[in-house]
């Protein structure tokens, strides 16, 4: 990782230690390389949405570190919304409900390992498109089950896949 999609232009942690250690000229062109056409592609996709009358469900996913400044998380799957926004909250808890039935042995936590209205690419779409049509939500999955055993990996993957078109009502 050596720019993170998700951050804006002033999060500190945009770039990694390693990009840190780069020229400035060399950060902006990881800039123009990658973080504009992401964050471009995923507006214009948005954009054509909405302008049709749509409301729009911007499932963002993302994984996080078990471990972070030698705290252990015991959050298994992280749901992260704005409670101040009711869609994304029912959404979350029909999501987690779900997500609870196909994988009862696993900690799914709202708002958890983060907050839902930190700095993110949700966070700041949010301040573009409207409450009543944008949803905006990040779905974190901690890293231990990508770095763990293949089978156990797919399978969660597929769980995640059932519970996400439960919640949506495509079951």
């Amino acid at each position: 990782l050596l720019v993170d999609l998700n951050r804006s232009l002033q999060s500190p942690t945009l770039f990694s230690k390693y990009a840190l250690r780069l020229e400035e000229k060399e950060r902006l062109e990881l800039l123009a390389r990658y973080w504009e056409p992401y964050r471009h592609a995923v507006r214009h996709a948005l954009l054509e949405r909405l302008e049709h009358g749509r409301t729009v469900l911007h499932f963002s996913v993302h994984s996080f570190t078990p471990k972070l400044r030698g705290d252990t998380r015991r959050t298994d799957i992280g749901l992260l919304f704005d409670p101040a926004r009711p869609k994304e909250a029912v959404f979350c808890r029909r999501l987690r409900a779900a997500l609870q039935k196909l994988l009862p042995e696993l900690r799914i936590d709202m708002n958890e390992p983060y907050s839902g209205v930190s700095d993110g690419l949700t966070s700041t779409l949010r301040a573009e498109f409207p409450k009543n049509r944008y949803l905006g939500i990040e779905f974190e999955v901690n890293q231990r089950f990508a770095r763990g055993e293949r089978a156990r990996w797919r399978a969660l993957q597929r769980s995640i896949q059932q519970a996400l078109a439960l919640a949506l009502g495509r079951n």
